[in-house]
């Protein structure tokens, strides 16, 4: 499947919110611009909701589930955070698809859920 066929939402970034890549699904929908972060086009609320779900990954859970509303349009969201060897968060990497409402609660079971993960080459 090429990039451009893709029906998922696609981004990267880092923990201070700035864009290092998003798809062109993800750049049809939304005003984001590679190397702005993208938290500021959030209302506060919604930027805090955010900025609480990144700051819960470590090391030991580094795959989260988050539900976000945009006004009639709900989006699935799993994230996951990407550590280097020496356990320092580089970046986030999420994939979002937009759901319907029965989807969102047969797919994510609530706002967020913690997916049991390890991380690769970690006993």
């Amino acid at each position: 499947m090429f990039r451009e066929d893709e029906k998922s939402l696609m981004v990267r970034f880092l923990k201070d919110g700035t864009l290092l890549y998003a798809n062109d699904m993800c750049m049809n929908l939304f005003p984001v611009v590679i190397g702005e972060n993208f938290l500021d086009m959030l209302p506060e609320s919604e930027r805090n909701i955010i900025m609480k779900h990144l700051e819960s990954f470590t090391p030991d859970i580094l795959t989260r589930s988050l539900m976000q509303e945009i006004g009639a349009m709900r989006i699935g969201w799993i994230n996951r955070a990407i550590y280097n060897d020496d356990n320092n968060l580089i970046h986030f990497e999420g994939v979002g698809r937009i759901i319907k409402e029965m989807e969102a609660t047969n797919i994510l079971y609530g706002s967020s859920q913690v997916i049991p993960e390890r991380k690769v080459g970690v006993p």
